[in-house]
């Protein structure tokens, strides 16, 4: 479930993505 945690770490805190 690494993936689903990717995606909840980055609605919390989008890295790489800004």
């Amino acid at each position: 479930m690494q993936k689903l945690n990717q995606s909840m770490d980055n609605l919390q805190r989008p890295y790489g993505n800004g």
